[in-house]
């Protein structure tokens, strides 16, 4: 079974990351984490490659087969160019794409403190491993020095 990154890829065809990103109004790398299925596509995104491509949102969401409207992958007309008369469309797409990356950017940052933070506990516990040893020792020491005495 396919996946949505697998779908996208299909629709893209032979068309570059960087063509389908500029039609998107979105970064290249942001593409690329959706077609790794390594982020989630918002909805308007989902909308933008109903529109270019022509599909039907179930077969692009789920897979359903059959439900795909067009089979090949030859786009009429792009999102900037049917914006093209509205500077504040094209505006919102380049402020979306923006935002989209700079979430990415966040999520990763977010995942690597929380990486950082597993380290620093198990850190944190050898840490309080080695005083409990070196305390019982210490105690151990004491017991001894008093029974010497």
């Amino acid at each position: 079974m396919s996946t949505l990154g697998d779908r996208i890829k299909e629709l893209r065809g032979t068309h570059s990351q960087k063509w389908l990103a500029e039609q998107l109004g979105i970064p290249p790398t942001t593409l690329s984490n959706y077609e790794n299925n390594k982020s989630e596509l918002n909805f308007a995104i989902i909308l933008a490659l109903k529109t270019i491509f022509k599909v039907n949102t179930d077969w692009l969401l789920f897979g359903h087969t059959g439900a795909r409207s067009i089979p090949d992958n030859t786009p009429e007309t792009s999102i900037t160019e049917q914006a093209s008369g509205c500077s504040q469309c094209r505006e919102l797409l380049r402020q979306l794409g923006v935002a989209n990356e700079r979430v990415y950017q966040m999520h990763e940052r977010e995942m690597t403190l929380h990486k950082e933070n597993i380290e620093l506990e198990k850190g944190s516990k050898n840490l309080e491993e080695k005083y409990d040893l070196l305390h019982a020792e210490v105690e151990n020491l004491k017991s001894k020095l008093s029974l010497s005495s």
